[in-house]
């Protein structure tokens, strides 16, 4: 297997969990595999795996996307403190990227898509 490739374990047949992998830290496409790694995990019911393998990325962070899973994975984990700060340093990176990009992004697309308030009153 080359560095660039993430390793999934094949499902057991018996109740053990799904285990994931991270890619080695070795090149920029690592970042995009390490995002669906934890978006896999969080899918599998472990978001505090999914938050584990996030939470290394948040100084990588140039669009907000990272800080924007993060707080969901700490909302679903009932830290509502944590959720609250990675959601405005999402807000903060967001603005800057739409000032410096004057369009809509991927993560922008998505956000219209999701029925789930990352800010609920």
């Amino acid at each position: 297997m080359s560095g660039s490739q993430t390793a999934l374990a094949a499902p057991k047949l018996n109740d053990t969990p799904l285990t994931l992998s991270v890619v080695p830290s070795d090149s920029g496409a690592n970042l995009d595999a390490k995002l669906d790694l934890s978006k896999a995990e969080d899918a599998l019911g472990q978001s505090s795996q999914a938050l584990q393998k996030l939470a290394p990325l948040l100084p990588e962070d140039r669009d907000g996307e990272i800080h924007f899973r993060a707080a969901g994975l700490y909302r679903k984990l009932g830290d509502s403190a944590h959720a609250k700060e990675a959601l405005a340093v999402f807000q903060q990176l967001r603005a800057a990227t739409d000032k410096a990009s004057g369009g809509l992004t991927e993560l922008d697309k998505e956000l219209e898509d999701t029925n789930t308030p990352l800010n609920p009153k």
